[in-house]
């Protein structure tokens, strides 16, 4: 186990889309993010408060979209930011 995923889950389903940003090993990622998928089929089933209920329902009915469009949003940051530094990489070697 990568991390404890349904008391998080409980915690902090209205943050981030309750993915668990920084919170398992990059190299666990497929492990986490099924851990993941687990915790929110076993909360629908034992959610005490409907709004948590209604998230995990939506979760698992989008086919977990909220994981893809992490990745999505992750790769674009990271595209930017290295694109952004490579930029001013080159403005500070032409100024020399």
């Amino acid at each position: 186990m990568t991390w404890d995923a349904v008391p998080w889950l409980k915690a902090n389903f209205t943050k981030t889309n309750g993915l668990p940003e920084g919170y398992y090993p990059a190299d666990k990622r497929e492990q986490a993010e099924e851990e993941y998928k687990n915790a929110v089929r076993l909360l629908v089933n034992s959610a005490q408060d409907e709004d948590s209920k209604c998230w995990c329902e939506m979760t698992i009915q989008s086919s977990f979209l909220g994981l893809e469009l992490n990745r999505t949003n992750m790769y674009w940051s990271i595209l930017i930011r290295d694109g952004t530094y490579l930029n001013q990489e080159s403005n500070v070697q032409l100024r020399f």
